[in-house]
């Protein structure tokens, strides 16, 4: 999926200013239970903790943006290898119920979560509706990806590779997603 989605974690990190010493850090800074970032310590995964408030920015007013528009309007994001990813910011397709929730977890590790994926993870929004179509609605994550990271890290994957698996590698937890890219829904 992360191919035919164009999208890696290290990417949306990176331009976070995240990276995996910083997020492995302040994972690890605060863990009374001796767990690290590698998935190691008392319970093998994510620990219960802190929760982090934060606010998640307004999402951007694409026709502000640069963006290249196709005849129909739709934003091209990017383009690669033959490979387009367009959006529509009126409509909300499960590509863009993905966006919103790797936004708001990344908006998190950028300001008062600190890199601290679990946090992060642990505090998103969850959406009331999972697989909502209103675009007024505030970007937030389906409870079954928060669900999926955090039986990832309790397996033992360390906080990045369990985003990354949850949300980009197979991010079955977006509902419609798996469909819509196998061409079989929105």
């Amino acid at each position: 999926m992360r191919r035919t989605l164009g999208l890696s974690l290290g990417l949306l990190l990176s331009a976070a200013g995240c990276d995996d010493a910083t997020t492995s850090a302040a994972v690890d800074a605060g863990r009374p239970d001796g767990a690290t970032s590698d998935g190691g310590g008392a319970d093998g995964g994510a620990p219960d903790g802190a929760v982090v408030v934060y606010e998640t920015p307004p999402l951007p007013d694409y026709d502000a943006l640069p963006f290249p528009r196709a005849t129909d309007g739709r934003v091209l994001l990017t383009a690669n290898n033959g490979f387009s990813l367009y959006t529509r910011p009126d409509e909300v397709s499960p590509g863009a119920r993905l966006g919103r929730c790797t936004y708001t977890v990344v908006a998190c590790l950028k300001g008062a979560g600190q890199g601290d994926v679990d946090a992060c993870l642990r505090s998103a929004p969850v959406c009331a509706d999972p697989a909502y179509a209103d675009p007024a609605t505030p970007p937030c994550c389906p409870a079954a990806c928060v669900s999926a990271y955090a039986q990832a890290r309790a397996q033992g994957a360390a906080p990045l590779a369990a985003l990354d698996a949850t949300l980009f590698a197979d991010a079955s937890c977006v509902p419609g997603l798996t469909e819509a890219l196998a061409g079989e829904g929105e």
